[in-house]
């Protein structure tokens, strides 16, 4: 090879590797990353997020769908705006909504609705197991039909007719300004009180209870209808001389009067009378319960029912007072 044609190949070479280096050096154009120019398709499989900007074509950033969108193992996640739903919402499983939930159709659901901030529906409430409200419950035109339990810690509102095929339970109020009609059972606690129904007041008596045990608001009325003693435990007092008053400011053994032998577990006032429970005939109530009822109106302070025990040197002995009363005011 001659002189000259070993410096023709050097500098072929040598414009080779220059043409390379321009071509990595060169400004690459602009990747088009996750915008595709596609108006239909038949399906649409994503490894990662879906991310819907303000494309023209989508309106001011929307997604519009024809079918269903529906995830196997993820979420639908809205972090600013609405989710305007304009026919039914169905959901298999739960609904938690912390700001609250307002639908203008229906609410059908096969699993729990929870709403940290109330529900309002101008059409129907269909639950099929719980309904868990931490605000308001309003069906403003519809009706409410839960199939398992609710419970609603502000208020219940219906204009129309709620079903409910389990435990009801509201923290505060339960509001129905046309009745309520109940084809089961109302259960209720002791110690909750109830305005015209009867309630049910208890308190613990130990062996060195002393003084006001229920007290009667001001302001209030209660129509008192029965003063019983449940002994759960001997009263036990040196030489069995114990004894319990049951009465007010008043009279201090108005509802019962009880002796040593009536504060014992096992006395029965009678023959067939349950063990223990006492204030079930006349022996051993007092001039309160001569009556039907007896009535407490305190006006400008609050009135007590009041418990004495007297003996030598009590030392043991437990038993529940129960108050059965209706408050009218």
């Amino acid at each position: 090879m001659s002189k000259l044609e070993r410096f023709g190949l050097v500098a072929a070479v040598v414009l080779a590797l220059a043409a390379l280096a321009y071509q990595g050096l060169k400004p690459q154009p602009e990747q088009q990353v996750g915008v595709m120019g596609v108006t239909n398709l038949d399906s649409l499989t994503l490894r990662d997020n879906l991310v819907v900007g303000k494309a023209s074509s989508l309106g001011s950033g929307g997604l519009a769908v024809t079918g269903n969108i529906s995830l196997s193992n993820g979420a639908l996640i809205n972090t600013k705006g609405a989710v305007t739903v304009t026919d039914q919402l169905y959901v298999a499983s739960q609904v938690v909504a912390l700001n609250g939930v307002s639908v203008a159709g229906n609410v059908t659901t096969t699993g729990q609705v929870a709403a940290g901030n109330g529900v309002a529906v101008t059409g129907n409430i269909t639950v099929g197991t719980d309904l868990d409200v931490a605000g308001n419950a309003m069906s403003t035109s519809g009706s409410f039909r839960i199939n398992d339990n609710t419970l609603v810690t502000g208020t219940l509102n219906v204009s129309g007719v709620a079903t409910f095929n389990s435990l009801l339970r509201a923290d505060t109020q339960l509001i129905a300004a046309n009745g309520i009609d109940v084809s089961g059972g109302i259960t209720a606690e002791v110690n909750s009180q109830n305005f015209v129904l009867p309630s049910v007041v208890s308190a613990t008596i130990a062996y060195d209870t002393s003084g006001a045990v229920v007290t009667i608001p001001d302001g209030q009325i209660w129509i008192v209808k029965d003063v019983v003693l449940h002994v759960l435990t001997n009263f036990d007092c040196t030489g069995d001389n114990c004894a319990m008053t049951v009465g007010d400011g008043n009279d201090a053994d108005g509802f019962l009067v009880l002796a040593d032998a009536e504060l014992q577990a096992a006395d029965s006032e009678g023959t067939g009378f349950a063990a223990g429970w006492q204030g079930l005939v006349a022996a051993t109530r007092g001039v309160y319960q001569d009556a039907t009822t007896f009535t407490y109106a305190p006006s400008g302070a609050a009135e007590t029912i009041d418990v004495a025990i007297a003996g030598t040197d009590p030392a043991a002995g437990l038993a529940v007072l129960y108050v059965f009363y209706t408050r009218i005011q």
